[in-house]
């Protein structure tokens, strides 16, 4: 257990190298014992120490009458405080270990005001969960100590890994060497978990921000995250800023000290040019977070040199007043070239393969608001809220890779014909893949896009905030709000939407109704009203046609003729006989839509499929005369 440890500076290269924290010192950190006192006091006074028959159990009655218990055989140690364990290990108390490191008034508000902001109004069960927030202060002999909630199991390595013990600091999953060689192929997740880590962080950030608080240094020490279930944890809660009240502890953990900092850091503290941690800073810190999360590497530790002499001057020019995005759009002199001796880094370091475009549209234009636009000017740079509303968008844009032995498992769908998985390379499989982009208005008339589009798989959900513009997947979500109001699935080939609680969704272009527990069939071209409630959003359905053709020509027959077409044509006809029944009837093409090489007025259709190609929906064929495998 750390309770703010001693910044240390990773050696320079950290992530070009891959440079890993051993698991001795994971432990290390936590081994420095402490000897017992004779007594403890709470706020009204010093209580006698009551021990069990160990003689190692001390219990503490407050004020209002709660007790605090813990273990004082085998503490703790942080750099400023001595943690010692409760007997079920559900909280610890921490003392610091001297006067200077304690802010009494800071305390108060920690444990007061700033914890019923966070942790006890709307959502407050949530940041419970997301926070390591401190309950209460504790003194014994002169020193102050506070109770916080220990840390859930998931956040530890398992037992048998070879990290067994360790906490999942972020490091072990930033780093690329980490996270290729150390960390346990079971404890990695995928895109989605790391989709749902930042979003956490994220919404963490906001509720601090929201109550005018800074955490000061966010950074991969500071926040802990599971993958495999999705989770984040945002501890060392004690070092919050509060502008004009609290300054900062540190000036933050290297790799993630925004620019400004780095640049002022000479200067003495109370020079008005001097800048220090604050919510800007931290905007800096989550969007290093975030970019490192999802592609394990560093968005600014590229391969330009500045300084080949002065390792130091290196460090600070490289993070400070000449820091550079290593995907600059216009200036490629950062990019992180792959040397011959990294292959155990890839595909994680190859900015060509693995761009930070490959993370959707809304992630893309946040990137480089953070990294371009506002690296050297602090309010340019995204909000807390706008990472967070781009992350959910991202997440309804994923597809699941077809290979089971891939490193992501998901992919963010461009809305092209031919998706492949950038992480594997895996073609996805030939079939439909639609999806649904939002709409929304303010007087249930009017409707505008609301750039948020849903891509559609087997058993995923329909959730409330895709039907309502007003509800946002966020931690004030309770009650009916939680519950899936549909569920889309794959059934002969076809594509349908089952309702499960909403009151009713209209198809605008056929007039029909579908009551809940009724499926509807979707197609290309659709319109769905969702809700009729002025808050409700309409849905406009695409549905793309999926597959990778082989560059040899097609052949196809109508009305005895034979027709040589080239792929990108067949796929024009599939498209059209696919989704747009009405073009392909029996009495021929309409002019407008025949393709080349067609007669007018053909009264009957022939295709000919070679048999490893798995044409998608054949149903829709039977317009035509025949479908006949080669």
């Amino acid at each position: 257990m750390r309770f703010g440890l001693v910044r240390q500076c990773l050696p320079r290269g950290a992530f070009r190298s891959g440079a890993a924290m051993s698991s001795a010192r994971c432990r290390r950190w936590a081994e420095i014992g402490l000897c017992p006192e004779k007594s403890i006091s709470g706020k009204g006074g010093t209580m006698p120490l009551n021990r069990n028959s160990a003689g190692n159990k001390v219990s503490l009655t407050m004020q209002d009458g709660q007790t605090v218990e813990f273990i004082f055989d085998s503490p703790k140690q942080g750099s400023v405080k001595d943690v010692y364990f409760s007997p079920d290990k559900k909280y610890v108390v921490a003392f610091y270990r001297k006067d200077k490191e304690v802010d009494r008034e800071k305390l108060d508000r920690l444990v007061g005001n700033y914890r019923r902001n966070i942790c006890e109004k709307a959502g407050g069960e949530y940041f419970r969960d997301v926070f390591r927030w401190p309950q209460r202060i504790v003194e014994h002999n002169g020193q102050t100590g506070i109770v916080v909630p220990f840390y859930d199991k998931k956040f530890f390595f398992p037992d048998g890994s070879p990290l067994e013990g360790c906490e999942k600091e972020g490091y072990w999953f930033t780093s690329p060497k980490n996270f290729n060689r150390t960390v346990p192929k079971g404890e990695r997740g995928n895109l989605k978990s790391y989709l749902q880590i930042c979003a956490s962080l994220s919404r963490a950030v906001k509720r601090l921000h929201a109550n005018g608080l800074a955490h000061s240094d966010l950074s991969y020490k500071n926040c802990l995250v599971d993958p495999s279930t999705g989770s984040a944890c945002v501890i060392d809660i004690d070092g919050l800023v509060v502008p004009g009240f609290f300054a900062p502890d540190v000036l933050g953990t290297p790799d993630f000290i925004a620019p400004e900092v780095v640049m002022t850091q000479h200067l003495d503290r109370k020079d008005p040019a001097r800048k220090l941690p604050c919510a800007e800073t931290d905007l800096h810190a989550l969007a290093v977070l975030i970019y490192s999360y999802l592609f394990h590497r560093h968005p600014l530790r590229g391969s330009k040199v500045w300084d080949h002499e002065d390792e130091q001057r290196q460090e600070a020019l490289e993070m400070g007043e000449r820091a550079l995005f290593i995907e600059h759009p216009t200036d490629p002199t950062n990019r992180r070239r792959v040397e011959k001796d990294e292959g155990q880094l890839l595909p994680w370091i190859d900015t060509q393969k693995l761009p930070f475009t490959v993370m959707g549209p809304h992630l893309k234009e946040l990137f480089l608001k953070a990294f371009v636009d506002g690296l050297h000017a602090p309010r340019e740079r995204p909000t807390a809220d706008d990472w967070f509303e781009a992350l959910v968008k991202t997440v309804d844009r994923l597809l699941p890779c077809a290979n089971p032995d891939c490193p992501k498992g998901w992919f963010v769908y461009d809305g092209g014909p031919k998706p492949k998985c950038p992480y594997c390379g895996r073609a996805f499989p030939s079939g439909q893949v639609p999806f649904m982009d939002f709409s929304s208005s303010r007087d249930g008339r009017n409707f505008r896009s609301d750039n948020h589009r849903l891509v559609v798989y087997n058993d995923l959900v329909l959730s409330p905030w895709h039907v309502r513009h007003n509800v946002l997947p966020d931690e004030k979500l309770a009650g009916d709000q939680l519950k899936p109001q549909g569920y889309f699935s794959l059934f002969k080939g076809k594509w349908f939407l089952t309702n499960l609680e909403l009151p009713v969704i209209t198809d605008e272009g056929t007039g029909m109704n579908y009551a809940p527990k009724e499926a509807l069939l979707l197609y290309h071209g659709q319109t769905l009203r969702l809700s009729n409630d002025s808050n409700g959003r309409k849905a406009y359905v695409s549905v793309v046609s999926v597959w990778w053709a082989p560059s040899a020509s097609w052949s196809g027959k109508s009305c005895g003729c034979e027709a040589s077409l080239a792929p990108d044509r067949f796929s024009d006809i599939l498209r059209l006989s696919c989704y747009l029944a009405d073009v392909a009837v029996f009495c021929g093409w309409r002019d407008s839509s025949r393709p080349s090489g067609f007669p007018t007025g053909a009264s009957q259709f022939s295709l000919r499929i070679p048999d490893f190609i798995d044409p998608p929906d054949l149903a829709r064929f039977s317009r035509c005369s025949a479908i006949l495998p080669i």
